[in-house]
C-alpha cells in the first residue's frame, strides 16, 4: 500500500512539473477568443441575452463559468489569470482523482500522464476552453469505465455545451452499449 501512495506522489508531482512547464505560454500570451469570452461573460452580467444579444459558435458553459468569476472577483487582468489557473486546477486535480480512483497499472498511469500532459505543448490562452473540455470528457470515462453510463453522458453533454466537437464521444458509448445488450436495438434507443 505505501508502494501505491509513493507512486501516486510521484505521478502527481511529475504532472504538476509537466503542466507549469507545458503551461507558461497561457500566462505570457492572451489571446483574442479568451478576451471574446470574457467580453460575452461581462455582457451576460448585464443581463444581455446569449445567442440573442451576443453571438459565439461556443457554448455556454464557458460563458457561465466567466460569468460567475466575474461576478465573485470583478473584472480585471487578474481575473483572466486567476481564471485560466483555476481552470488548470481543476484539470489538475481531475487527472489526480482518476489516475488514482482506478486499477491502473503503472505503465498506464504513465501514459494517461503523458497523454494528459501533451494538451498543454505550444498553447496560449485559448486553451483554456479545451480544458475545461476535457475535465468533462475525462470524468465522462471515468465514470463509463466505472458503470456508470448514464451519469457518463451527462459529462459528454456538458463536454458538448463546452465545445459541439465533444459530440464525437457520444456515439462510442452508444456502440458499446449495443453490443453490450446483445445487439438489441430495442434496449439501446430504449437507453438514450
Amino acid at each position: 500500500d505505501n508502494i501505491l501512495n509513493i507512486q501516486n506522489f510521484v505521478i502527481i508531482l511529475i504532472i504538476t512539473f509537466i503542466s507549469i512547464f507545458y503551461s507558461s505560454p497561457f500566462f505570457s500570451d492572451l489571446s483574442t477568443d479568451m478576451g471574446a469570452y470574457y467580453l460575452g461573460a461581462s455582457l451576460i452580467n448585464e443581463n444581455f441575452i446569449l445567442y440573442q444579444d451576443w453571438f459565439d459558435h461556443k457554448g455556454p458553459i464557458i460563458y457561465g463559468f466567466l460569468s460567475i468569476l466575474n461576478y465573485i472577483i470583478g473584472k480585471s487582468i487578474y481575473a483572466i489569470y486567476f481564471s485560466i489557473t483555476f481552470i488548470l486546477a481543476i484539470f489538475l486535480c481531475t487527472i489526480i482523482y482518476i489516475l488514482s480512483n482506478n486499477k491502473f497499472t503503472l505503465f498506464e498511469k504513465i501514459l494517461i500522464l503523458v497523454f494528459a500532459s501533451s494538451f498543454f505543448y505550444i498553447q496560449d490562452f485559448n486553451f483554456c476552453i479545451n480544458l475545461i473540455q476535457y475535465i468533462f470528457l475525462f470524468f465522462a470515462f471515468h465514470l463509463y469505465l466505472n458503470q456508470k453510463i448514464k451519469l457518463s453522458i451527462f459529462f459528454i453533454t456538458l463536454s458538448i455545451l463546452t465545445r459541439i466537437d465533444s459530440f464525437i464521444y457520444l456515439f462510442p458509448i452508444i456502440f458499446h452499449f449495443f453490443f453490450i445488450q446483445k445487439n438489441n436495438i430495442y434496449e439501446t434507443i430504449k437507453f438514450i
